[in-house]
């Protein structure tokens, strides 16, 4: 067999400089901001019992392509962490602006309604060290967002964030929606048990 096959990977598809750019960042995606789209989506709940989303990004452009990024924006009691939670929702597009008010989109109500959405992910790394079973002392870089996280694409901060072309996102997207449309469906499966 050979090793494109083995990989899974057609070489007129492959970009050295991308190769070269993710080797670079050292298999994480490197810090700032990416074109990319929300991927993913699931309900958490954490041992306190309190609730959150779990959002999946897919990096579709620039030097962190093909890179995904989770994100969980958490409901709280704290003016910030509501705050946070409504502006992720407004900027992938289940609430839209109304003059200095928020509106719902029809058809939208919650994270999944918007898989697919494009839009723009400020990345940024969180060492931490931890214990493990046997005691050792070990540093992991964590990859999250920063507290704003999203932004819209029109947002003229996103100016120079490199973009993919259209049939990348569309691709991107498709390949998103289908991804959660079976999730979705092994997810009503198995509650039906």
């Amino acid at each position: 067999m050979a090793l494109t096959d083995e990989l899974g990977v057609e070489l007129q598809g492959v970009k050295v400089s991308e190769l070269e750019n993710q080797i670079k960042s050292g298999g994480i995606p490197p810090v700032g901001m990416h074109h990319a789209v929300l991927s993913g989506f699931r309900e958490v709940n954490a041992n306190s019992g309190r609730k959150g989303r779990e959002l999946k990004f897919k990096i579709i452009a620039g030097p962190g392509k093909d890179f995904e990024v989770k994100e969980t924006v958490w409901n709280s009691d704290k003016a910030a962490g509501k705050s946070r939670v409504l502006i992720f929702a407004h900027r992938l597009g289940i609430y839209q602006r109304a003059g200095d008010a928020l509106v719902p989109v029809p058809g939208r109500t919650e994270f999944s309604d918007v898989i697919g959405t494009q839009c723009v992910i400020n990345v940024k790394h969180e060492e931490r060290e931890y214990e493990t079973d046997k005691g050792e002392k070990r540093k992991v870089t964590d990859v999250i967002l920063d507290f704003e996280g999203v932004l819209a694409l029109d947002d003229p901060r996103t100016k120079d964030v490199p973009r993919a072309g259209a049939g990348q996102v569309a691709v991107a997207s498709q390949a998103a929606t289908v991804a959660a449309a079976t999730a979705a469906a092994t997810a009503d499966k198995y509650a039906a048990l």
